[in-house]
């Protein structure tokens, strides 16, 4: 494994324990080296009612994927699938997502209108 899939395991490897004690309901999909699927990597967080999913990719391109959702809503709050260059990306990614949890801007957030389905 290497690239970005390795920078998920990483982060989660350091990250996950200290979450945890906070309170995070953390887990893990981190693909053993020698996986069928060890190109594809993912983290679920859980805080305070909002559960926030991010998946990485490295195929030909670099991807990311980050849901955040509402559990006492069940409204989809954010939708963002992206090409990266560079597997730092994680880092800045997932450290914007704790912070947003834990000062509570998603619990606060409405969905995106172009998520709402009438």
């Amino acid at each position: 494994m290497s690239g970005i899939v390795k920078r998920l395991g990483d982060w989660a490897h350091v990250n996950a324990p200290l979450l945890r004690q906070k309170g995070f309901l953390v887990e893990e999909n981190i693909p053993m080296p020698d996986s069928n699927i060890a190109w594809k990597a993912s983290i679920g967080l859980v805080y305070n009612d909002i559960i926030a999913t991010y998946t990485v990719w490295e195929r030909d391109v670099l991807q990311t994927e980050l849901i955040v959702m509402n559990a006492k809503t069940a409204q989809t709050l954010v939708m963002n699938d992206a090409t990266v260059d560079n597997p730092d990306v994680v880092d800045r990614d997932l450290r914007d997502v704790v912070d947003r949890l834990i000062d509570n801007s998603y619990s606060n957030m409405k969905p995106d209108p172009k998520l709402v389905i009438t």
